[in-house]
Formats: C-alpha cells, sequence, structure tokens
C-alpha cells in the first residue's frame, strides 16, 4: 500500500499537481537523501541505487515505531532517488569536464571570481585592496589602516579618544570578493558586487554599518563606553531593513535585484525590522527572516545553502533558474540575454565557484534542456 501511494504521489509531482504539502514532503526527503551521501554514482549505476535504497527504506518502514504517514513518507523518499529530481541533482553535483561545452562554444571561458575590492577612505581617496602591499595603507585622524599577510583589511586605533570619526566603504566589482576585520573586530566577508560603509572607529550607543549586496558577519562583542556591563548592539543597514545583534554569525542578502532581503542567522540571537519599524521579528539560530517590502516573514532553514558562497560553492536548495542565473552573473561578471525563462522547476545540488563558467552552463544545460551560448561576457539562453 505505501509502495502504490508512494508511487501515485511521485507522479502527482511530476505533473505539478502536488499540494504544496505534498511537495514539501517529496522535496524534503529527497534532500535529506542528498545530505546523507557525499558522491552520487555514474548514471549507469542508477538501477543498483534505487534497488539498494529501496532495501535500506524497507528495512527502516518494518522497524517500529513509525506511523503510517511515515512510512509513506520513507517510502516515497526511495522513489524519488531515481526520480527527474535527482538527475537534476546529479547533473550539477558531478561537475562536468571543461571537455564539455554549450551550445556554440568558444575557445575563450569566463573564469570565476578572485579577491578584489577597493577601498574609499573618507577624503575620496581610492586603493585597490588586491594590488595593495603588506602593511600601512593610510591613516585617518588617528585610525591606522593596515593590511595583512593574509589580505585582510583591519583596523587599528592608537588613539581612540578624541579620533575623528571617517567613514569608509569597501566595495566588491562582479567577479569580486573580500573579507575585511572592522574596528571592533567583527569579520565580515563580502559577496560579490557588494558594498559595505562604517565608520573607522565605533563611539555613541550602537556601532551601524551599511550595506548593500550580501555579506557573512561574525559580530565581536564590544561594550558601552559608559558602563562595561552594556554591550553596544551592531546594527546593519540596508536599503528596505535593519538586522539588530549584539555578537553573533548571520548571513545577509540585500541585493537591489533580488525580490526579497534575506536574513538568515546562524549563531546568537538578531531582530530583524523594517525601517518604519511596523515588522519585528526575534531570530534563533537556523531561523531566516524574508522580508518582501509588504511582510517579514520567518522560517527554518538549512543555514549551509545560505552561506555557501562563503565556502567557495554554488549550493542550490528548491532554487529557481532566475535565483541561479543572478548569482552566475554576479560571480563571473556576465550578463545573460533571454526573452523568458521555465517558471517551473526548482534545482537540487551543488558546484565548486571555482569552475570556470562553461562547467557550471554544461551543468544547467544538461538538466533544464536549455542551450547557453556564451561569447565574450554575454550569455544567450537558447530553447
Amino acid at each position: 500500500m505505501e509502495h502504490n501511494r508512494a508511487k501515485e504521489l511521485l507522479e502527482r509531482y511530476r505533473s505539478g499537481l502536488c499540494s504544496a504539502e505534498e511537495r514539501e514532503m517529496v522535496e524534503s526527503h529527497f534532500a535529506r537523501y542528498i545530505r546523507d551521501n557525499d558522491q552520487l554514482p555514474s548514471l549507469d549505476d542508477w538501477i543498483r541505487v534505487e534497488r539498494n535504497m529501496y532495501e535500506a527504506m524497507q528495512a527502516r518502514i518494518h522497524r517500529p515505531p513509525f506511523n503510517g504517514r511515515l512510512l509513506w513518507m520513507y517510502s516515497a523518499a526511495a522513489l524519488v532517488i531515481v526520480s527527474a529530481v535527482a538527475l537534476l541533482f546529479y547533473s550539477l553535483v558531478r561537475q562536468p569536464s571543461t571537455e564539455q561545452h554549450v551550445a556554440g562554444s568558444r575557445p575563450a571561458d569566463v573564469d570565476p571570481g578572485t579577491e578584489r575590492a577597493v577601498l574609499t577612505l573618507a577624503d575620496g581617496r581610492k586603493i585597490a585592496l588586491d594590488e595593495a602591499g603588506i602593511g600601512q595603507l593610510a591613516t585617518e585622524g588617528g585610525v591606522i589602516i593596515n593590511k595583512t599577510a593574509d589580505g585582510q583589511i583591519l583596523y587599528e586605533a592608537n588613539e581612540q579618544e578624541g579620533s575623528a570619526l571617517a567613514f569608509n566603504t569597501v566595495e566588491t566589482p562582479k567577479g569580486g570578493y573580500f573579507k575585511i576585520v572592522l574596528p571592533d573586530g567583527t569579520g565580515v566577508w563580502l559577496n560579490a558586487a557588494s558594498l559595505l560603509k562604517y565608520p573607522n572607529h565605533f563611539s555613541g550607543h550602537e556601532r551601524r554599518v551599511e550595506l548593500q549586496g550580501e555579506a557573512y558577519f561574525e559580530v565581536a562583542s564590544q561594550y558601552s563606553a559608559a558602563s562595561e556591563r552594556v554591550k553596544m548592539p551592531f546594527v546593519v543597514a540596508t536599503a528596505t531593513q535593519e538586522v539588530e545583534v549584539l555578537g553573533t554569525q548571520f548571513n545577509l542578502n540585500a541585493y537591489p535585484d533580488e525580490p526579497d532581503v534575506k536574513t538568515t542567522l546562524l549563531e546568537g540571537t538578531v531582530r530583524v525590522f523594517d525601517h518604519e519599524r511596523r515588522f519585528s521579528k526575534t531570530l534563533r539560530p537556523g531561523d531566516q527572516a524574508v522580508f518582501t517590502g509588504r511582510e517579514l516573514l520567518t522560517r527554518p532553514v538549512d543555514t549551509e545553502a545560505a552561506v555557501a558562497w562563503k565556502n567557495n560553492l554554488f549550493l542550490f536548495y528548491h532554487a529557481d533558474l532566475a535565483t541561479i542565473i543572478r548569482q552566475i552573473e554576479r560571480w563571473y561578471d556576465v550578463e545573460f540575454d533571454y526573452a523568458s525563462l521555465p517558471k517551473t522547476g526548482r534545482l537540487y545540488g551543488e558546484i565548486s565557484r571555482d569552475k570556470k563558467l562553461s562547467v557550471v552552463l554544461a551543468a544547467l544545460s544538461e538538466y533544464t534542456g536549455l542551450h547557453f551560448d556564451l561569447e565574450g561576457r554575454r550569455v544567450a539562453v537558447i530553447p
């Protein structure tokens, strides 16, 4: 009975007839499978995988104390492995060789992003951080800006009292990323096409910075000058919302071309609210706040997917093609030409961000059936 119900569910999923609850059931159990398997087999081994996984699931089915609903879900998971969704993940994770070309491919290829950023000082001076030498880069009002041997930027205040407050920005281009350590010791990893504005030292009742794009923060604790027992909040402001923290690790995705602003918490506690303070949510580890501009929602997520870029990965979980293309455009500094994209279908899988663009396009082409014509830094999408 469980087998028949699972088969029926899978057929409805393939036909796009599942309810939201049923779709979540299928996709969550497939995601569980791919998280538990570091390497997927070749296409020739899929039949063996189906048999082995089905036998393993059957053994779990007959093991108490599972109820009927769980039996159905586990049985469905065994069948999903050989579904079109499984092939989708396989096509991305197997990382095709550069010998595979997209339609109309040319000898020229596009390299992945590199460590690149520009520091703009308060007086307008610009410093290309990837080209700057190790040691002191500049001095602003008693604050020394250094570049370390491992490429990080550090702020050192030799006279915190009386230091003139000045604002700096660090901006990564498309195809760039960078890490900076702020004056309070907070570490910030900037993704491609991102900008962070911050003071050269923090004073007052809060530590406020401004972000456009995406960044991962490891916030250091800092106490108020008025009381050593009162922590100074760290506030990240974007165009539409603010995130307030005391000491924590979180990722903030606030690109102008993304439909939503997403705040994902890994450790600690943060509070997210819009500029008008109409909405407010407190996040716990594993939560993600999604601000649509009209409402602020929270949901549990796989935090690994949210910070995959920091670990040099494209990690897709229930991602639509348009979202994936925007990530590729920012990381490879290319532009896609397309009249329309498929509205249905979600991608699951991962591929290293250090691959050349042709490798990523070949993986997408294999799953979606679309062809990608790469010429210079423009990619034509061909049905």
